[in-house]
């Protein structure tokens, strides 16, 4: 499988703001803190209560739509900057991996449906997504016309207090984030060129790029796929031509 352009695109873009990416396995809190409006802080046994008390201490009333249940990280977004929470007390791989994914949100979830609104419909665009005013008959036309989503970013937390997701367009955002992740931490051309199959991939992504087992494996498996799983192919396809599609529309 190919990596979708549109997160090759966007790795790419991130690492010109951050400067030259670190050896493997990447930490990825300085380049963030020069690439993207974001701050990141690590709580030990975080729980989406916690990330409410924090915010709540600053002054900043965000409630989480999900009751509180643990968490490997998260991220509340407002306007062009955000907070990006993180278990502390999770290991290194798994801390590393939540950082990756939640700044894949940050960027493809929030900050690129703004800036293509603002392209389309011009900046005052931006008010309507940041929920300061509904959007006008002309901008609702607008939208329809020019493709663009005027409906404010929300944090998808909607799950279970287990963690269950429970949305078909959460699930599809995971696993854009996931993607993106991927190719910020260990890009799919370079695992390539190391590897000859799914079992080898998934061992150097554990130990040279510092890829959890989870995530190694699916990783692994969608780099390498069984080309005798047709269905898991075809609906792979299908999901990445949608993708590169979305992508296509941003230019």
């Amino acid at each position: 499988m190919s990596m979708p352009f549109w997160a090759v695109e966007a790795a790419e873009q991130f690492w010109r703001q951050a400067g030259t990416p670190p050896a493997f396995p990447r930490d990825l809190r300085p380049a963030v803190a020069l690439a993207l409006p974001l701050s990141v802080t690590y709580l030990p046994r975080l729980r989406t209560s916690d990330v409410d008390a924090y915010l709540r201490r600053r002054g900043i009333a965000c409630a989480l739509a999900a009751g509180s249940r643990p968490l490997h990280a998260c991220l509340i977004a407002y306007r062009e900057s955000g907070f990006v929470f993180v278990d502390g007390a999770d290991p290194p791989d798994e801390q590393r991996f939540s950082l990756a994914h939640e700044v894949a949100h940050f960027m493809h979830d929030h900050l690129r449906p703004r800036r293509h609104a603002a392209a389309r419909l011009g900046a005052s665009a931006l008010e309507v997504l940041d929920g300061r005013r509904a959007a006008t008959a002309a901008e609702r036309y607008g939208a329809i016309l020019r493709d663009v989503s005027l409906t404010p970013f929300v944090h998808l937390t909607e799950r279970s207090t287990k963690g269950e997701v429970f949305a078909a367009v959460v699930e599809e955002a995971e696993s854009a984030a996931d993607l993106l992740a991927y190719e910020l931490l260990a890009p799919a051309d370079g695992v390539r060129e190391r590897c000859t199959d799914a079992a080898s991939a998934a061992h150097e992504l554990e130990e040279t790029y510092g890829l959890p087992a989870g995530p190694a494996r699916r990783y692994a498996a969608l780099l390498f796929p069984d080309v005798g799983d047709a269905a898991l192919l075809r609906g792979l396809q299908r999901v990445l031509r949608s993708w590169d599609a979305d992508s296509g529309r941003d230019g």
